[in-house]
């Protein structure tokens, strides 16, 4: 449950939609506001250990979130992609695992020299607002192998 109120299922989302009840809803529907974008980069260039990366939003503020986006460059060590943990977490405590190492070796199903600009997509924030501290909290978590992240970026999108 997120801050708003609303249930969320990793698996299946917000639910079931009822088409019957879309067409009754459809024809009173009003427009939406403008959507509005809010993009932050941070270039840390070190080494995932078990990092946290802080995005403070002040300006600029999204009133309603629609998804949120954690775009992340790595470089590997013969790194495997299930090695990595990611966790976002928003101002208003709503958290979630976007990527999470189950602790078992599956590795070698997933081996990566590098990732280049990969988004990774949340939509357990809707409703929310975007104003405040955003925490993404990288994990590598194979002490054998090293993972560098060479750029990370936060976008939500919303009105």
């Amino acid at each position: 449950r997120n801050s708003e109120g609303r249930y969320y299922n990793i698996n299946f989302g917000f639910g079931k939609i009822n088409a019957y009840k879309m067409m009754n809803i459809g024809k009173t529907w009003q427009k939406l506001p403008k959507n509005k974008q809010i993009r932050i980069t941070k270039y840390p260039n070190e080494m995932i250990m078990e990092n946290t990366y802080e995005f403070k939003i002040t300006n600029g503020d999204i009133e309603h979130i629609e998804h949120v986006q954690v775009w992340l460059s790595i470089q590997r060590n013969n790194q495997y992609i299930y090695d990595l943990e990611l966790n976002i977490l928003s101002p208003n405590n709503t958290s979630i695992d976007c990527f999470n190492s189950d602790g078992k070796d599956q590795s070698i199903k997933a081996k990566y020299a590098s990732i280049n600009e990969f988004p990774f997509l949340a939509e357990c924030f809707r409703g929310e607002k975007s104003k405040g501290v955003w925490s993404i909290k990288l994990r590598d978590d194979n002490i054998n192998t090293s993972m560098y992240l060479s750029k990370i970026e936060l976008v939500i999108d919303g009105y």
